[in-house]
């Protein structure tokens, strides 16, 4: 029985998980809750449909669930020409942290995530959400931030699934 951690919602893990499922493979997904907009959730449900165990952690807790674990699954919004990926924030935190305990770390996205524009040396914008998702009235003088993604280093990454196969990024 083998333990999977992931953060947020990626349906391209959740087609893994599945599949997984379907082929008779036993396992436990551990994965976060993703604030501020609860994209775990959304995993979790999925995960509770398909009969999949889950372990629902707080994000603040992610180093105590990818403890745990014996491989991470995670999802991408992009993947750069030089094996860098885009994701949620908190994919780089669990990426470090997997590195850390020497847990194998594989991002799996559709051959279409790869960002055709970083063929040219486009930087990449990170999107700001709005700061009232987490805090609607703050005080005065606290700024509230509210990054939706991070770059997760092509070190910290094994491999990069996708549907011709399993790649090692660039380094």
């Amino acid at each position: 029985n083998c333990t999977i951690y992931t953060h947020c919602h990626s349906s391209i893990v959740i087609g893994i998980l599945r599949k997984a499922r379907a082929v008779g493979r036993r396992f436990t997904v551990i994965n976060t809750e993703t604030r501020p907009l609860y994209q775990g959730r959304i995993t979790s449900n999925e995960l509770s449909r398909l009969g999949i165990r889950n372990l629902h952690y707080v994000d603040s807790a992610m180093r105590l669930g990818i403890k745990q674990a014996e491989i991470v699954l995670l999802g991408a919004d992009s993947i750069l020409n030089n094996g860098k990926v885009v994701n949620k924030i908190g994919s780089e935190l669990a990426a470090e942290t997997a590195f850390r305990f020497r847990i194998p770390l594989y991002v799996c996205a559709m051959s279409w995530k790869f960002d055709r524009e970083s063929l040219h040396r486009k930087e990449v914008k990170i999107e700001d959400r709005p700061y009232k998702e987490v805090w609607e009235r703050p005080p005065r003088n606290v700024k509230v931030l509210n990054p939706a993604f991070e770059i997760i280093d092509s070190g910290l990454i094994k491999g990069i699934v996708s549907e011709y196969g399993i790649f090692e990024p660039k380094r």
